[in-house]
């Protein structure tokens, strides 16, 4: 259970790419991807839909139609995830007239977490402002 949210089943692909990817950058990266797929799955079931294209594509056999991710594209998809995150968060302070500990459990995180990710993502939410 990551964010208090139950996932019961990986899908078999899922594993598999999971299992025969090489993990450059050890423990680490594997939590941040499982932790991911936690937090993006839309049940209880992770499947390979936000697995992200680096893994996909180190799954496929050389010849194939590989589909390279190009840098640039990476880091617009971060950037996009980032403001996403940040308009969310902003939303939900909003929502809950800037309560942290509201907002916090709303978003299903825990309250510390919520001012890490404020300091990170460089919110400094005043009511007014948004």
């Amino acid at each position: 259970m990551v964010n208090h949210k139950l996932i019961d089943k990986i899908a078999p692909e899922v594993m598999a790419m999971l299992l025969h990817y090489h993990w450059p950058g050890n423990v680490r990266e594997l939590k941040n991807v499982v932790e991911r797929l936690v937090v993006l799955a839309d049940d209880n079931m992770i499947t390979a839909q936000y697995l992200p294209l680096v893994i996909k594509n180190s799954n496929q056999k050389q010849g194939d139609n590989k589909i390279t991710a190009n840098f640039e594209t990476l880091i617009r998809l971060e950037e996009a995830i980032i403001e996403a995150e940040r308009r969310t968060i902003i939303n939900v302070l909003t929502l809950t007239g800037n309560n942290k500990a509201k907002a916090a459990k709303m978003l299903r995180i825990p309250r510390s977490t919520l001012y890490y990710k404020l300091q990170k993502l460089n919110i400094v939410y005043d009511a007014n402002s948004y």
